[in-house]
């Protein structure tokens, strides 16, 4: 059984958990395992929203799948579903084993900086025990510059567009500054209850009314998605006269 949703807006701090992939659509479900997993032992999974982090979550998946993963990432709820942004992701690898030398060596008399009577063998040995795995984070990534329009986490606000639907049953937005562009330039909606509300609006008024809306952009795999954080109707102010 499937443990009850989780508010939308709650924040995942440090969860560990497995990924596996979506039934449909692709992409990827974190389930959370161990101390993270719902004591009763139902099941508490979250759809992975597309990013950049995504990709590179894709990427460690295929090469080690059943590895855990430490995620931290705020929750939405769409469709009967929780689904999650994640903004940090960790995993533990092994660090590669050195050779110790077994020998302990002569330590000449006088001072010396082994102290409390340690050999040099002991400390090197008692950090090989201390540190035996070595979490690594995924997000990391090059220090190249970055521009805004391409950048994850940028944050619009009250941008005035339009909401329509595409062929593959995506909710879309155009913004109205770039009504001129193709495609590409279109934002996909990412689930939330502020999409939830889009769509009950667009429905009710048909697709193509103007709405000012809020949210932040994420890129995965060449496009751009728009996680909807609030939204309202202009007000269109009638021409004055003299």
């Amino acid at each position: 059984m499937r443990a009850p949703l989780l508010p939308e807006g709650t924040v995942v701090s440090q969860a560990t958990g497995v990924l596996s992939p979506a039934k449909s659509g692709g992409g990827l479900i974190l389930r959370l395992t161990g101390d993270d997993a719902p004591a009763d032992g139902r099941l508490r999974e979250f759809h992975v929203l597309p990013s950049r982090v995504l990709e590179r979550l894709e990427s460690v998946h295929a090469s080690s799948p059943n590895d855990p993963v430490e995620v931290t990432g705020a929750l939405t709820v769409f469709a009967g579903r929780n689904w999650l942004l994640p903004v940090h992701v960790e995993r533990e690898e092994a660090l590669a084993t050195r050779d110790v030398p077994t020998e302990v060596p002569e330590i000449p008399e006088g001072p010396t900086d082994a102290g409390d009577d340690e050999s040099v063998a002991d400390i090197v040995a008692d950090l090989e025990s201390a540190v035996s795995t070595l979490r690594r984070g995924i997000r990391e990534r090059p220090d190249d510059e970055m521009s805004a329009d391409v950048a994850d986490d940028l944050v619009l606000v009250s941008r005035r567009g339009r909401i329509s639907r595409d062929k593959a049953g995506a909710w879309i937005l155009l913004l109205d500054a770039d009504s001129h562009h193709g495609a590409e330039d279109r934002l996909i909606l990412l689930p939330s209850k502020v999409l939830n509300e889009l769509v009950r609006k667009t429905r009710q008024t048909g697709p193509g009314q103007p709405m000012l809306i809020s949210g932040t952009v994420q890129h995965y795999r060449g496009r751009r998605f728009l996680l909807p954080s609030g939204w309202r109707v202009p007000r269109e102010r009638e021409n004055l006269s003299r």
